[in-house]
């Protein structure tokens, strides 16, 4: 298994998007997320409502998502999951956080 890597960047809104991306490539997220397997990313929504310290916010999503299928991750093996331990509508609440369009 390849050693741990940290990357940090300063961002603001106009581009904080496509610093994931280049947080990622720094961090070699590569080297350990095989672009033939199929992978998950987790959301974090917890509440219905949108609570930001609770909730993966929708620029963290975009920018991860964007990411990996410029770096040639194919959709279809690209899986959001949400496991439902607070939220009684997964649906609303994705809906709430602004996570549908992505």
């Amino acid at each position: 298994m390849p050693r741990p890597r940290i990357a940090a960047l300063r961002t603001d809104p106009g581009r904080v998007i496509d610093d994931y991306g280049r947080l990622m490539r720094l961090a070699r997220y590569q080297d350990s997320v095989d672009p033939s397997g199929h992978t998950l990313i987790k959301l974090n929504l917890s509440w219905t409502k949108y609570f930001p310290a609770c909730s993966s916010q929708p620029w963290q999503v975009e920018g991860v998502v964007k990411a990996m299928l410029e770096d040639g991750y194919a959709p279809a093996r690209l899986h959001p999951v949400e496991n439902k331990t607070v939220v009684t509508d997964p649906w609303k609440g994705a809906a709430n956080n602004r996570w549908l369009p992505v």
